[in-house]
């Protein structure tokens, strides 16, 4: 008895939410501020010999050298050695948008972005607005935004994830509605707070919940398959916020967790495959993250983040400081990739083979 009632009053919650939409998107950028600043190429200072003040011995040693030997510091690597290049960027206003939020690639090489609008936006490959859909509400097609992720299926549907109203919303390519997965609430393939997400080869769909902190799997009707995270969590790689934006090309999750510091890769039966950088990072140091042709493009989530590109084994190869991104780019098939930038633009890049 004491469930159902539960069961009901978490019911009418949900039927009585109404978001605040523009200080969630605050919340969200104060918090990823708060978790600390990214972690730069640290300046290393040695001094050899003991000084001896008041009686209080000090030697200064630069981190990870050997007492008394000159220490060694790798230079950072330079811009112009990160295999990737800026093609061009387009604002919002040259799409007739307000601001951007969040951008995914099809097979087929179109552009769908999320705006600030309550809409979706479907651009060539050359970044030319083919339609628009959507506006603000909680009826079919009708979005609450917060960060506006978004993802393509094989088969070319798009997938929105529709936070404020606790769903993912599916579209045909051409933006008709098919359905909706999810409703408000924590039990199997309810969400409280869709974020990230992603789409795999079989249609499977791939949830964040910022606010239960886990990952769920869910059929295209929504059924869920797994879910990892959240209370009870033994895997410490997995404990705290996640993030991810695609499925590799062997049909693993990209996920990043900011507050334990590390990516992972989730096998389709939601193990972890792999953690390619281990515990490479501080917390807040990495956010949100792709990766393409065996490297790593990773961004912190704060207003206007660098672009770093790492190799599998967790070595810095360069880095786009004035990159301006808010995300990571959204690769596609023949290495474009394409990004939201802080001020709510887009930027075209392309991956260097050279």
């Amino acid at each position: 008895m004491a469930e159902r009632r539960l069961g009901e009053v978490f019911e009418r919650r949900a039927g009585t939410v109404d978001p605040d939409v523009p200080a969630a998107l605050r919340e969200v950028h104060s918090r990823a501020r708060r978790r600390t600043t990214r972690r730069r190429t640290v300046a290393a200072l040695a001094c050899v010999g003991v000084v001896l003040v008041a009686g209080v011995t000090a030697t200064l040693m630069a981190p990870g050298s050997l007492r008394g030997a000159d220490p060694v510091v790798p230079p950072p690597p330079h811009e112009d050695s990160a295999p990737v290049t800026v093609v061009r960027r387009v604002s919002a206003a040259d799409l007739g948008l307000r601001k951007l939020l969040s951008a995914a690639v099809g097979a087929d090489g179109r552009v769908y972005v999320t705006d600030s609008s309550q809409q979706v936006a479907e651009l060539t490959p050359d970044l030319e607005v083919v339609r628009t859909w959507g506006s603000s509400g909680a009826g079919d097609g009708q979005f609450r935004l917060v960060q506006g992720a978004i993802a393509v299926g094989p088969d070319g549907k798009v997938y929105v994830s529709d936070t404020g109203n606790f769903r993912v919303q599916v579209f045909t390519a051409d933006g008709r509605y098919v359905r909706s997965l999810g409703e408000f609430g924590n039990g199997p393939g309810q969400l409280t707070w869709p974020f990230d997400l992603a789409v795999d080869a079989d249609g499977f769909v791939y949830v964040a919940d910022d606010k239960e902190e886990t990952l769920a799997k869910l059929t295209p009707s929504g059924k869920q398959v797994w879910r990892i995270g959240g209370i009870g969590e033994t895997d410490p790689r997995l404990q705290g916020h996640q993030h991810l934006a695609m499925i590799d090309a062997v049909g693993r999750a990209v996920v990043t967790n900011d507050d334990a510091g590390v990516v992972v890769l989730i096998a389709p039966d939601g193990s972890v495959a792999e953690a390619p950088f281990g515990e490479s990072f501080s917390s807040g140091d990495l956010c949100d993250t792709t990766e393409h042709a065996g490297l790593f493009y990773l961004t912190t989530c704060t207003t206007s983040s660098p672009l770093d590109v790492y190799d599998a084994d967790g070595a810095l190869v360069g880095t786009v400081a004035d990159a301006g991104l808010a995300q990571s780019p959204r690769w596609g098939r023949d290495g474009t990739g394409y990004a939201v930038t802080a001020d709510g633009g887009l930027v075209e890049l392309e991956a260097r083979t050279d």
